[in-house]
């Protein structure tokens, strides 16, 4: 069985792995595809993509803006059908999408005029039990009975080593015929093994209303490739079967079809001025548990997917330390070893390997900076830590950083004075 996975972001100081998709402002038509767990907050575009998607699932199969056209395009082979294993694959979807998104729009104009596509991030922990909340609702006209795949999501670092691929052969299909990983990777499986049902078939896939968003990410992959990556597929004048369209016409989304994807980002929070580290830095300083650092710290909305506290320039000193890190209510006293108060209100921890100060055996005069930098930066993940205390609403909290002598196996006060430094702790909360 494979292990859900956390939602994972690599970031740097201020700035995401994978930046934030930004709309042209100049381009007054441009469309911006956005999270459906996003969309849903938006009551009026997100009632009037539903409102659509309806309205095009009631149009007659011989209508070629309706919902059964349009999975028929994907499914019957006297109509389409779609591309499998091949690098027709990418840009025949990206043109079915096109085409789903454009009968959204002109089914009952002025109303449904901007509604866009939202797309299924499946790189994440979903909303509801398996699927985005509103699709798992039977009154939604996203809903589909018999989804009954099971096992878990696609570990992220599948794609993240998929988005790494350096040529579009092996990222998105071969010339006369070869998957691309990322189809014969999370596209098969999610199909056949995740969601199961309709989807499991090339023949019936496209009826159920999750596949357009699913694949809608798929072709926000492809995008993200294709900010670093040149490759393209080598027959640009092939034409994609059932549309108006060929290879060459949607290699890409923002200059030739008019849409970008809403995708990533951070939004950073300071939270440690120079003021308090000059106390926390303050030497001699007892710096074990009965004298911690504490900050205020702002717990945000819910709707936040990750969240990483960074520290900037963490100096290395002579003896190896742990600091753990606690976010709790303001009115609640750290209590750190105590079980109750771990269980609730840990956060996560880092830990310095010590240089050494010289003493660390080797040639005379060696010491064990050659080892370490001078000072750097890291991240700890304290997604799980925020989000139950983002749950709880209202209040003030606090975060705590102790810092622990790796000397024992005991808690004991260290007298680490100026050693233990860092320019600044910043909160980074991932944003879809």
């Amino acid at each position: 069985m494979r292990r859900r996975p956390l939602w994972l972001l690599v970031f740097a100081f201020g700035l995401a792995l994978a930046p934030a998709t930004v709309p042209d402002l100049a381009a007054q038509s441009l469309r911006v595809r956005k999270n459906i767990d996003v969309l849903m907050l938006d009551s009026q575009a997100y009632g009037n993509f539903l409102y659509a998607l309806q309205k095009i699932k009631e149009l007659p199969p011989s209508d070629k803006r309706s919902f059964a056209y349009l999975a028929r395009l994907h499914n019957d082979r006297r109509v389409g059908p779609c591309e499998h294993g091949s690098e027709l694959f990418l840009p025949w979807h990206r043109s079915v999408l096109l085409d789903f998104e454009n009968a959204l729009r002109a089914v009952d104009p002025p109303r449904t005029a901007n509604v866009t596509l939202p797309y299924w991030d499946w790189s994440k922990p979903p909303s509801g039990k398996r699927f985005p909340r509103v699709a798992e609702d039977p009154a939604n006209p996203l809903y589909r009975a018999g989804r009954d795949g099971s096992d878990s999501l696609p570990l992220p670092e599948e794609l993240r080593d998929i988005l790494r691929l350096p040529t579009f052969a092996e990222f998105g299909g071969e010339k006369d015929g070869g998957y691309g990983q990322l189809e014969a990777g999370p596209h098969n499986y999610m199909h056949s093994c995740y969601v199961g049902g309709d989807m499991r078939s090339d023949t019936t896939a496209a009826v159920d209303p999750l596949f357009w968003m699913f694949h809608a990410y798929i072709d926000l992959l492809w995008a993200e490739w294709q900010k670093t990556h040149s490759g393209q597929p080598v027959c640009l004048d092939c034409k994609l079967r059932g549309m108006p369209r060929k290879v060459e016409d949607v290699l890409d989304t923002k200059r030739q079809l008019s849409y970008v994807y809403e995708y990533g980002g951070t939004r950073s929070v300071p939270l440690v001025t120079a003021s308090q580290l000059t106390a926390f830095k303050s030497s001699p300083r007892e710096t074990g548990p009965d004298s911690p650092l504490s900050v205020p710290i702002a717990v945000p909305a819910p709707d936040f997917v990750s969240a990483s506290l960074r520290f900037e320039d963490v100096e290395t000193p002579a003896t190896s330390y742990r600091v753990d890190l606690y976010i709790h209510p303001a009115e609640v006293t750290p209590h750190p070893g105590d079980e109750t108060f771990e269980r609730d209100y840990h956060a996560g921890y880092f830990a310095i390997w010590g240089s050494g100060g010289g003493q660390e055996g080797g040639e005379e005069g060696d010491t064990h900076r050659g080892h370490h930098p001078k000072a750097a930066g890291l991240s700890v993940d304290v997604s799980a830590a925020l989000a139950r205390a983002a749950s709880k609403g209202g209040g003030e909290w606090r975060l705590t950083l102790v810092v622990r002598s790796c000397l024992s196996h005991t808690d004991v006060a260290l007298k680490l004075g100026s050693e233990v430094r860092f320019r600044s702790a910043t909160l980074q909360l991932g944003e879809d």
